[in-house]
């Protein structure tokens, strides 16, 4: 008989007792001590977490190999549990470059530096997103004109959750 639970995404009230539950086995099998601080728990509550309970264990166990002993805060969450999208003039000002970096110009970083991993994951999104408008959602054409394959772009239409 079938046993149906409930997606993480609908029960956030697990997260932060799964959380204990995945940190305490870093420590007895790796000794890795961390702990999720109530501003990074906040943050994973409202995720809709596509991947589930694997994901979360995924995220604690990434977590534990980035920062081994003390408290996780939600600056240390990478995107997208850290914000949407990042934002703000350092995000802009380097989409103005790199446009000018594509066309011949030099690209320069900002004075208050950035996410460099956050802001990559956004322009590969928003270049996707485009590529789906402009072959009218086909994927097959979308992945031409990305240079990719077509399982490529599958699989990143699943990790950015764009809607077709």
């Amino acid at each position: 008989f079938p046993i149906e639970v409930a997606p993480l995404r609908d029960r956030a009230d697990d997260i932060a007792p799964l959380c204990d539950e995945f940190t305490r086995r870093l420590s007895n099998q790796h000794d890795i001590d961390i702990r999720i601080a109530p501003s990074a728990m906040k943050r994973l509550r409202v995720h809709a977490w596509p991947g589930n309970v694997r994901e979360l264990a995924n995220l604690v166990e990434r977590l534990g190999v980035i920062k081994p002993c003390g408290v996780v805060e939600a600056s240390d969450l990478p995107w997208p549990f850290a914000e949407e999208k990042p934002a703000g003039e350092a995000h802009n000002i380097v989409s103005a470059n790199l446009t000018r970096g594509l066309t011949g110009g030099g690209v320069e970083l900002p004075a208050e530096g950035l996410d460099l991993k956050a802001f990559l994951s956004t322009v590969e999104r928003d270049m996707i997103e485009d590529a789906l408008d402009e072959s009218g959602g086909v994927v097959q054409s979308a992945a031409e004109k990305l240079g990719i394959g077509r399982t490529t772009l599958v699989e990143k239409i699943k990790r950015y959750q764009i809607k077709k």
